[in-house]
């Protein structure tokens, strides 16, 4: 679509040219108003991670919509996005809509430079084959690679989104709950040591609900995908089961809240979560401790990446894909024969 953004112009204003004035005035009206609404719904997310868009899914992929199936985009951005967010608030009150994805500025980056790069072959590639006196390299530049080119783009961006996003973040996770439990006393090597209860309960079903509710503390810490240093000492309050736990993020990957802990016992028990028994040691001037704490390790969930996956590649068939830029074509005419 963007190797042929000039020809869509040229097209569409000849079209509403031709169109009567009570035709092409409200069709206008119907494309284009909702595309200025969903930049002012989105409340500048695009560029920044930690602001919460009222557009649903997100803003990269209505604006693709509407641009790329005149009015009928408009349509589905006003069903699928603006009324769901209506109905949210006035149904709880709240702006942040369910549904909402942002993606981080890396990726935006890397989707305009998959579009720059995409609009400079349009233009160099007719100059090249021109002055080429070879005929088989003449038919490969005259060949349209604006689809192949932000493909090979957005997938470059898809793999290192994984690795960033989903192989790289790891939080370690200390839930205490509302009133302290008894901690076992004794002594390791002439220093103090204390043992928390419940460190070394293995019954699957305690373990499944560990699992839970340190998915779900994860999944409310992940959902901005911020994964720095920065995380490390929050604390947040939740409730599971009935309980009431404080939960605090003690560690990230390469960063801890005081000394690195030593690790004893590391078990896997389901939806992304590691249970670690873990030794921290306390230096308080000449005395020492050393408690037996838990932690859970928790990484991303999948299902984040898979619909910023989703969202990139319809992105990327909107900028590139010339089948977009006939059914653009297609829905522009279909309005000329009805004025």
């Amino acid at each position: 679509m963007l190797s042929e953004l000039t020809d869509i112009a040229e097209f569409d204003h000849a079209l509403l040219m031709q169109m009567p004035l009570w035709v092409s005035v409200p069709l206008l009206c119907v494309w284009l108003l909702p595309l200025v609404l969903c930049l002012h719904f989105d409340r500048r997310a695009l560029i920044s991670p930690l602001v919460r868009s009222r557009n649903t899914i997100h803003t990269a992929f209505w604006l693709t919509v509407i641009l790329m199936v005149p009015v009928f985009g408009s349509v589905l951005y006003l069903a699928g996005s603006v009324l769901p967010a209506v109905l949210h608030k006035r149904r709880t009150g709240s702006d942040s809509v369910p549904g909402t994805f942002p993606l981080r500025r890396r990726q935006l980056l890397t989707l305009c430079m998959a579009g720059a790069a995409a609009c400079v072959l349009a233009v160099v590639t007719p100059i090249l084959a021109a002055k080429e006196p070879f005929s088989g390299i003449s038919h490969i530049l005259t060949q349209n690679w604006v689809f192949e080119i932000t493909f090979l783009c957005f997938t470059y961006l898809l793999l290192t989104d994984w690795i960033w996003s989903v192989r790289r973040p790891a939080l370690y996770l200390y839930f205490t709950p509302e009133q302290t439990a008894p901690v076992s006393k004794g002594t390791l090597f002439g220093v103090p040591y204390l043992r928390e209860e419940g460190t070394r309960i293995t019954a699957p079903a305690i373990l499944r609900e560990e699992a839970v509710r340190a998915r779900q503390t994860a999944n409310l810490l992940f959902r901005h995908h911020v994964y720095g240093a920065e995380m490390v000492g929050r604390k947040d309050n939740i409730e599971s089961d009935g309980r009431k736990y404080r939960c605090q993020v003690l560690g990230i990957r390469g960063h801890w809240l005081e000394s690195t802990p030593d690790f004893m016992e590391m078990r896997y028990i389901g939806k992304g979560i590691t249970r670690c028994r873990v030794c921290i040691w306390d230096a308080d001037g000449d005395d020492r401790k050393c408690t037996e704490k838990v932690l859970y390790r928790a990484v991303p969930e999948c299902t984040g990446w898979l619909i910023r996956a989703g969202i990139l590649l319809t992105v990327q068939m909107g900028m590139g894909s010339v089948w977009a830029c006939t059914l653009h074509r297609t829905v522009m005419e279909l309005f000329a024969r009805i004025g």
